[in-house]
């Protein structure tokens, strides 16, 4: 099953294949220190021998295969983790398609979709849409909509949130969730036109309250979570003025209308945050007409794309019973999410799960030696720190303990009628399953409301400040990021450092070092010791901001510094676990010495990536910094490279009282 999806385009490499010499550049400087070593490497491939490590390791350890891959046109990437997310989309893909069954598991609810569809029911749908728009249509005063509101809401509309749920301090939490901006918003003027029975004037006008919707959303920095990081952005939201002007109102009283109407339970935090209070000033100053027009779009915006194309209108682009299982499975906050990732799992062997858990726990043990170790830390701040790192929560694809995903799966809906219908009711099922798991407890439980946002087969690896738990979702457990067969300089510098390593690291950069065990906000710092971690942090900001990419644009080391911590944690770390597996397997010496080079070369292949124009535009605006500085910005830190690539000079070159070594 998916074994088309799964087998990434990237050469594998084992340590069972016939290795490839490198050769030396065809004209050596014959300077000390400037050649590069000349053995075998699983990696000859991908090196450009002419480029010199110690003045460009990115280029020399991945440089021949980025010269020979060049982007296709229209190519936003390619590279190992354009692969990653090829896989992905395929998979998403084989889902809505006629090969859904054959290269894919399956499942009841995705099978019932797929024989639900037909054309000919657009009329019913139809007349369904339309009975929902006249509710928000008929309220009379503004009481009235947000009641009707808090209904759609509990229908798993956005009005204007979406209610689901996140794991925070060890239990399931129910959030509301904005979308990022306008950008989220599909629904155009000729969707209303047809959908709402609106003139060409009405569904401009409702664009426009749409659009003042969304620019709301970005100037206030009120965003979702599905991209990015949820409890960086919580803490970071801003109250400001309304868009509308005036006097400040009535804070989150219109929030709290429609909640209640929708059956949720106001009484604890839901509503704490800042942000909310600006959301509700905004409803409360808008007009019973403008908040209905949003209203009305909103419920478009999510339902045009799973109605079919009306049969009758041969002009329209017809949409098809594939065309919307494909939104349905792309949709941010689908219902369907957590039945797709069982059926992805399905695929994932179990050994390699297994052999991920293994490592995690390889990894734990060597980074709880390493603090051990850290000279800047007093002992009562490293046993805090141990304490925090040993109470973490590692899932590897799934929890060990699968039993309990039936009670976060959505069900084929009794009275099935067409697969619009069958849709509206899994959003039903959805919020239903909200209010039916929130307060549970259990680290199962804590993976599925995760999973209700990180699907297995979406391309991430994360750690969960509010919950001190990290999650490596299945598809980092397949190639071209892990396989049994690779070697082990692969394995424990993808899967290890890149992966499990940086987010184990994450509990404790700049932003993770705020929360205890539990995932709860707590200075457990001694002073000087929170003041030596601000020398290292500022060591990094003026590494990375000394570094350039593109067309010399320098990289934000202040925006960049949590991810690149993680980078270089995940590198120390995994670096030691590994030369600790060689050591224990008798291997030492000349042999010991060109594996733990293969291991910075299969970092490199790891971050290998070309990128277009508008993909470096990007990184801009992104806490990660770019590919090749994610190698380059953090290898040239470590003693051992210096020493492995016999590095004595060079562009790279670093003296040893400029290197960083955090964690």
């Amino acid at each position: 099953m998916m074994a088309t999806i799964l087998n990434c385009g990237l050469a594998m490499t084992s340590c069972d294949d016939v290795l490839n010499i490198v050769d030396n550049p065809s004209e050596p400087s014959g300077e000390q220190g400037v050649e590069n070593i000349v053995e075998p490497s699983d990696f000859a491939d991908l090196i450009d021998i002419n480029t010199y490590a110690g003045d460009n390791f990115y280029d020399y350890a991945v440089g021949r295969w980025l010269d020979e891959h060049p982007l296709k046109k229209g190519q936003h990437s390619n590279g190992t983790m354009a692969d990653q997310i090829d896989a992905a989309k395929a998979f998403i893909n084989m889902l809505s398609s006629d090969d859904y069954g054959e290269k894919t598991g399956t499942d009841e609810v995705i099978t019932a979709l797929h024989d639900d569809y037909k054309a000919t029911e657009y009329d019913d749908d139809l007349a369904v849409l339309k009975a929902t728009l006249a509710k928000i249509d008929g309220a009379k005063t503004k009481e009235a909509l947000y009641e009707q509101m808090g209904l759609l809401v509990k229908d798993g509309y956005q009005m204007p949130f979406e209610y689901v749920c996140k794991p925070v301090e060890r239990r399931v939490a129910p959030v509301l969730e904005f979308p990022g901006s306008i950008k989220d918003f599909c629904a155009n003027a000729e969707d209303l036109m047809e959908l709402a029975d609106m003139t060409e004037e009405e569904a401009e006008n409702t664009m426009d309250e749409a659009k003042e919707w969304g620019k709301f959303l970005v100037d206030h920095n009120i965003s979702d979570t599905n991209e990015g990081d949820f409890d960086r952005q919580h803490d970071m939201r801003l109250e400001k003025v309304s868009l509308r002007g005036g006097t400040r109102a009535g804070g989150t009283a219109p929030l709290e209308a429609i909640l209640k109407a929708a059956g949720i339970d106001t009484s604890g935090n839901l509503l704490a945050d800042k942000a909310f209070e600006s959301v509700g000033e905004y409803l409360d100053k808008s007009t019973l007409g403008q908040l209905k027009l949003l209203c009305i779009y909103l419920v478009v915006n999510r339902d045009s794309r799973f109605i079919p194309s009306d049969p009758a209108n041969k002009d329209a682009k017809l949409i098809t019973g594939k065309d919307i299982l494909a939104k349905l499975f792309k949709y941010s906050y689908s219902p369907i999410i957590i039945n797709a990732s069982a059926v992805f799992n399905q695929a994932v062997p179990a050994a390699n799960r297994e052999a991920a858990v293994k490592m995690g726990e390889e990894i734990r043990a060597c980074f709880k030696e390493r603090i051990g170790n850290r000279q800047w830390l007093s002992a009562a701040t490293k046993a805090k720190a141990i304490e925090k790192l040993e109470a973490m929560t590692f899932y590897m694809g799934w929890p060990a303990d699968d039993s309990g995903r039936k009670n976060w799966m959505v069900k084929v809906p009794q009275n099935r009628k067409s697969i619009y219908q069958d849709i509206l009711d899994l959003f039903r099922q959805r919020t239903a399953i909200v209010e039916q798991m929130k307060g549970k407890e259990g680290e199962a439980n804590m993976f599925y409301a995760q999973e209700m946002i990180d699907p297995s087969y979406r391309p991430n690896a994360r750690y969960q400040h509010r919950n001190n738990s990290i999650h490596i979702m299945s598809i980092n457990l397949i190639a071209p990021i892990f396989d049994l067969q690779m070697c082990d300089a692969l394995k424990y510098s993808v899967l290890g450092a890149e992966s499990i390593g940086h987010e184990i690291t994450h509990g404790f950069d700049s932003y993770g070092c705020l929360f205890n065990k539990i995932g709860k906000k707590e200075d457990w710092w001694a002073a000087a010791d929170k003041q030596n971690f601000t020398k290292l942090q500022d060591a990094m900001i003026k590494n990375f901001n000394s570094l350039y990419y593109g067309d010399n644009v320098m990289c934000d080391g202040q925006a960049t510094l949590g991810e690149n911590i993680a980078d270089l944690g995940g590198l120390y770390i995994c670096y030691d676990v590994f030369m600790k597996k060689l050591k224990e397997a008798g291997i030492s010496g000349d042999e010991l010495d060109r594996q733990g080079r293969e291991y910075f070369r299969a970092f490199a292949y790891g971050w290998m990536e070309n990128m277009s124009k508008e993909a470096i535009e990007e990184y801009k605006n992104d806490e990660h910094a770019p590919s090749c500085l994610r190698v380059n910005g953090n290898v040239y830190l470590m003693d051992e490279f210096y020493r492995l690539f016999n590095i004595k000079s060079g562009k790279m070159y670093l003296n040893p009282q400029d290197r960083i070594e955090i964690w």
